[in-house]
Parts: structure tokens; sequence; C-alpha cells
């Protein structure tokens, strides 16, 4: 029973040996150790005696594993001419070390506007948000990843002011600058396995079939239809969605008085309602320094392909 006993030490020992050695994410150059214990007992004694092995040791390899994500939940909705556009990406390492990588990026011409090349940038998440700040990101061609460490990446580019297609695929890679070792398996040393040295990945940009669009006239209020002193003018703001369905969030109407004019007050409208010059609880409000007219439209909307409107006026009179 004793012998029995004996072997099933040695049996377990030996397992708990290979369970170090193929423990996920075990560090780079951490020292693996195994001695075996024998137990035994000689025949017609009870005393127990112990047996060491000699003692094997190795230093776990490196593995390199770089893997890059489009982190946004959809395609990104832009519009025609629009500058600074963001995909966001995600940047891991999954390997067991530290690793420096590469950033870069290419146009995926399949079906596909193209952004101006000359204005696509790469930033890193440098204060780690999420979300882009020019004034807290910085631009990045290459980083530094622990292992397990993660990092959003966000791509920038302007839009094509008369784009052919719906569509724009981006690619960003991220690329291990560590190279394999050659040769045997020198257990004494780190050596380094690439598991994955590059990854890439394409974020889209969907150019909305729906604009905001602004229109202005004029027309002349006196008698005589002539613009001199004391002659009134009336000015309409169009603003309107047209296209496919969609909707813009805060839009706000500002208009600075001519100069050689003077505002008439009280003459302000919404949608033909009249709006107080005053900062008070409708949408209008005429302000100073410059003077002008500011109107909070909020959203504006449509759900279904047309044309949705809002109208501004105010009027003026001659110096």
């Amino acid at each position: 029973m004793e012998r029995r006993g004996g072997l099933l030490i040695f049996f377990l020992s030996l397992m708990a040996g290979c369970a170090v050695l193929w423990a996920k994410g075990t560090a780079a150059g951490t020292q693996v150790s195994n001695q075996v214990l024998i137990r035994y007992a000689l025949p017609g004694s009870s005393q127990e005696y112990n047996l060491s092995s000699n003692t094997e040791s190795f230093l776990v390899d490196r593995v390199v594993d770089v893997r890059i994500d489009w982190n946004d939940a959809d395609s990104v909705e832009v519009g025609p001419g629009e500058p600074d556009r963001v995909l966001s990406f995600l940047v891991s390492n999954l390997g067991n070390g530290e690793d420096n990588m590469t950033l870069s990026y290419e146009h995926n011409d399949s079906a596909s506007f193209h952004p101006p090349v000359e204005n696509v940038r790469i930033y890193l998440d440098s204060d780690g948000d999420g979300q882009f700040d020019p004034a807290q990101d910085a631009l990045a061609d290459r980083l530094t990843l622990p292992s397990d460490g993660n990092v959003t990446i966000f791509l920038l580019a302007d839009m094509p002011a008369a784009p052919d297609a719906n569509l724009s695929y981006e690619k960003l890679t991220v690329r291990s600058e560590s190279n394999a070792t050659a040769g045997a398996e020198d257990p004494g040393a780190v050596d380094v396995a690439v598991r994955r040295g590059e990854d890439t990945d394409q974020g889209i940009y969907r150019m909305r079939d729906y604009r905001l669009v602004s229109e202005k006239s004029m027309e002349i209020l006196s008698p005589d239809g002539k613009l001199h002193t004391g002659s009134v003018v009336r000015y309409t703001l169009v603003v309107a969605i047209e296209g496919g369905a969609g909707r813009f969030d805060d839009v706000v109407v500002s208009d600075e008085i001519p100069e050689g004019t003077e505002y008439r007050p009280g003459s302000m409208t919404l949608d033909g309602a009249g709006l107080s010059d005053a900062r008070d609880g409708d949408a209008g409000a005429l302000l100073h320094d410059p003077e002008r007219i500011r109107v909070e439209l909020g959203v504006l909307e449509q759900s279904s392909p047309g044309r949705t409107e809002r109208n501004v006026t105010f009027e003026v009179r001659v110096k």
C-alpha cells in the first residue's frame, strides 16, 4: 500500500509540473522548476524514507500575439466635405510579454469612396476615456503595450466633397516589432515564438443620403420699393433637411444684424410664430457684441425621403 502511495505521489508531482508548463499567460522569462519526490519503505520496516530527484528548470518563452478590432458599433455616418471624422479601434497585446508595435493605414478601394489620403491621421487615446479629444490625444504610429494590455486607437479622415460611392472601407494594421528566435529551443533562454505578429481590421464610413441646407432671402417692405434711410427689409432664413430619412441635433440659427441697419424690435419669428427678443423660454433671442439674432431649432428630422424645413424671419431698418 505504501508503495502505491509513493507511485501516486510521483505521478501527481509530474502532473503538477506539466500544469505549470502549460499555464496560459505565464509571463515570459518565468523560471519553471520541477523536482520529483519519492517516498518509500524497506521490507519489514515501518520507517519511511524520501528520495529527491535532480531539479529540472527552464525559462518560459515569450509568445508574440497582437490583435486589432474595429470598435464602433456600426458604420460611422458622414457627410460630403466633413472634416476629422473618427473611426475607433482597439489594439491588444495577447502575448505574455511587453511588445512594441507599429501602426499603419491603408484604404480599401473596393466599391469605396476615398478620403483624401494626405490628411488621414492615427491618434492614441492618451487619456483612456474612449472618446477622441484633439487636446488630450496624441498622434501615433507606434506604441508599447504590456502583456494583456490594450488601448484605443482613433483613425481620423476628411470626407471628399463629391463622393462617388456610399461606403468607404479603411484598414488599420498593427505589427509587432519582435521576430521569432531562430534555431532549436534553448530551455535556459527566453526564446520568442510568434503566434500572430500582425493583424488587420477595417472600419466603415457610410455617406448619409440626407443633408442640411440653408437658404437666405430678403424682401423690401417700404412702399416705394427702394432701399434708403428708413426703408424696412425682412430677411427669411430657411433651414431644411432634405434627401433620405435622418436627423440633425442641436440646430441653431445665428445671423448678425448688417452694418448700416438696425434691428426692428419684436420682428423675429419662427415658422410664422412671433419670438420675443429677450433670453427667456422661447427659441429666439437678440444678442449683442456683435448684435445678432439667435434661434434654437433643436432637432431637425424626417422619417421618410423628402424635405423638412423651418423658417426664421426678422426685420431691419436702414439707418
